[in-house]
């Protein structure tokens, strides 16, 4: 442009199909008719827009991967970790945070709840075989029930002792 009398400035323009550093055109035009000494503003690429991380946290992960990719990034590493207040499959973290802004096809790591391993014992003592029995496979636990004698008649089905005691931790399908 200068060999032509052209007055040249660069300005950096966005571009998802034009890599960073590669010339997209020029203000005006190639091709228009102007004077010599005229400035032209060539527009280089700085590569793809920044784009803001979404909040991804909340959805289930099918639904993560589909707004990062909509947005124009990437899953990264899924971790998962066991979660006794989320659904299994839910997002409870990402990495990077909501709002910090990255290139296009970059990655967002995310933390997944996945279902505990353990569960805590429920109380049982004093309910009914039929009650403790829904109680403790609600909780994922397998009731096993060992017939004991008993000394009061209101005691007959009704469950004495359990092992383990309540609130403990035993592992899920026990």
């Amino acid at each position: 442009l200068r060999l032509a009398g052209f007055r040249p400035t660069t300005k950096s323009l966005a571009s998802s199909t034009v890599p960073a550093g590669k010339v997209i055109g020029t203000e005006p035009p190639a091709g228009t008719e102007t004077q010599i000494g005229f400035h032209v503003v060539v527009l280089v690429s700085s590569g793809p827009a920044p784009v803001r991380v979404p909040d991804v946290t909340g959805q289930p992960l099918s639904g993560a991967e589909a707004t990062l990719t909509n947005a124009g990034l990437a899953v990264g590493t899924v971790t998962k970790q066991t979660s006794s207040t989320q659904s299994p499959g839910i997002v409870l973290s990402q990495s990077p945070a909501t709002g910090t802004s990255l290139r296009s096809g970059e990655k967002v790591d995310l933390t997944v709840a996945q279902a505990p391993t353990e569960v805590a014992v429920p109380a049982v003592v004093g309910k009914s075989e039929a009650l403790a029995a829904a109680a403790l496979g609600e909780a994922g636990l397998k009731p096993k029930t060992v017939t004991a004698t008993a000394t009061e008649p209101s005691q007959v089905g009704v469950v004495l002792t359990q092992s383990p005691a309540a609130g403990a931790h035993a592992r899920k399908g026990a």
